[in-house]
């Protein structure tokens, strides 16, 4: 069993910071940092590479800001000039995001100048004494800080790690996070974070290759707009992601799609993911009857059940060997009993709306609620996608994506594939696939990302130059293009 990786020297903080303020602290045995601001309850977070504290609000308070302040008690803080009282609600008046307001906090003579600003995204703050690997986990702990003024922060021990594999590589990292009730490993809690369904496991995207932030989120939206009852989507959140003191930048904070996001009960229920493409095993190119006895088989990994409980990759064999080997009447008369053919006829649109060339035999799930139910596919990974390829090179808007699968629906045109094909693309070009629509749909995310300015704070955490502008500009010019290519392509059917 992996267990967490932990340092066995931790600080304890109490009797240090005793009549002093220590900005760029090491938590307790608690994994605790001390309080420099609260604000209704809430951890002003501090990094200490600017010196400065962050807040996350909602905008319909910013014109009477009246908070309770709490620092420590050996301090006097002062916010613009004025002096501030400890454990009680201080008038703030009109509040400006992202504008720079200043702290003062004395301690003993001595005055430490920050910055403090507010922002409209939630912020996350990772704490822990520990080194972060891929694997195994190291024990740390949460602290979900929301936008909404009544709401309460969420606080959990979790057991952390590099997720992902290429972006494994890059200077920003993706992580993986499991919630605990202790600081015990096998302590396993499932909750709900953002209001989204309870969930062990989560993940912070760090989008790094996606200079525009926002290409997968934005398809996972897209995919839940289709309103398809047969739909299973991932839910997500922007984010400020803090580890300990020091600001990450923008991250997504997603659903992890498991056998409990997905409510599998059933014992005939299963759970498949793509992740590798296997001499086009995971496009249904190949089929290999092995039989395999553990959890991967030929690019596919299964993630329900549990394999170290049970293999059971019947239902995917069978439906490998119909589209590899069966003739055409074979294929044609029993690919519906099969899959969800309305589910797979949208995400073939999905699929070429975004161009995500990396999600034609990689990056989905296949999921079967019990045994009478049919294949759905869950998309996943978007992020090579609108015009830009997996390792963030420009792709044109002019290509048809497919696998072997779709290939035989549309060369056959089992279950008047073509026609349905055809029809839902005309339906949803009359209102989530218009232009109008998915240019409003950006445009409120780089809205949402612009406001926050966190950009500008990437580009300096990083050294990186992202221009949002520019980055808004081609993405929609590309859309545009390719919703005219598409058109056309399949009016043709």
């Amino acid at each position: 069993m992996r267990g967490f990786y932990i340092i066995s020297i931790l600080i304890v903080f109490h009797s240090c910071y005793k009549e002093k303020v220590i900005y760029n602290a090491e938590s307790n045995h608690d994994l605790e940092l001390p309080t420099i601001l609260r604000i209704n309850d809430k951890e002003s977070v501090y990094d200490y590479t600017e010196n400065s504290l962050r807040f996350p609000i909602n905008s319909d308070v910013l014109n009477d800001f009246s908070p309770f302040i709490t620092f420590q008690e050996y301090s006097t803080v002062y916010f613009e000039g004025e002096e501030l009282v400890n454990n009680s609600i201080n008038h703030f008046g009109t509040i400006e995001i992202n504008k720079e307001y200043d702290v003062n906090v004395v301690t003993n003579g001595e005055t430490e100048n920050l910055l403090l600003t507010f922002t409209n995204l939630p912020i996350v703050q990772i704490i822990t004494t520990n080194k972060i690997f891929n694997e195994p986990k190291t024990l740390a702990k949460i602290i979900v800080n929301y936008t909404e003024i009544n709401k309460k922060s969420d606080t959990y021990f979790i057991g952390l790690e590099y997720r992902g594999a290429s972006s494994q590589a890059y200077q920003k990292k993706s992580f993986g996070f499991s919630l605990k009730g202790s600081t015990r490993y096998e302590d396993d809690l499932s909750s709900s974070l953002f209001d989204m369904q309870k969930n062990n496991d989560w993940i912070l995207d760090a989008m790094w290759i996606d200079k525009a932030r926002l290409r997968n989120k934005t398809s996972f939206e897209l995919w839940d707009k289709f309103d398809g009852d047969n739909h299973h989507g991932i839910a997500s959140e922007f984010v400020e992601l803090y580890i300990n003191n020091e600001h990450q930048g923008l991250y997504c904070l997603n659903e992890n799609m498991n056998a409990e996001s997905l409510n599998l009960n059933n014992p005939n229920s299963v759970l498949y993911k793509a992740i590798a493409w296997e001499d086009g095993a995971t496009r249904f190119e190949t089929y290999s009857d092995n039989s395999p006895i553990n959890y991967y088989w030929d690019g596919w990994e299964q993630k329900h059940p549990d394999p170290s409980v049970e293999i059971n990759w019947s239902p995917l064999n069978q439906l490998r060997h119909l589209v590899v080997n069966g003739n055409n009447e074979v294929f044609t008369s029993e690919i519906d009993s099969f899959i969800d053919v309305n589910n797979f006829i949208d995400y073939y649109i999905l699929l070429n709306t975004t161009s995500a060339l990396d999600n034609t035999g990689k990056n989905l799930f296949l999921v079967k609620e019990n045994f009478q139910d049919k294949f759905r596919v869950i998309p996943w990974d978007l992020d090579g996608s609108w015009g830009m390829f997996w390792n963030g090179t420009q792709l044109s808007h002019t290509s048809v994506l497919s696998n072997s699968l779709f290939d035989r629906l549309l060369e056959t045109n089992a279950v008047d594939f073509k026609n349905k094909l055809k029809q839902r693309w005309i339906s949803l070009r009359g209102n989530v696939l218009s232009n109008t629509e998915l240019t409003q749909m950006f445009t409120d995310q780089f809205m949402l990302i612009n406001t926050s300015e966190i950009i500008d704070i990437e580009n300096r955490k990083w050294g990186s130059n992202i221009d949002l502008n520019s980055e808004k500009q081609y993405l929609i010019d590309w859309m545009e293009n390719r919703l005219t290519f598409l058109d056309n392509y399949f009016y043709n059917l």
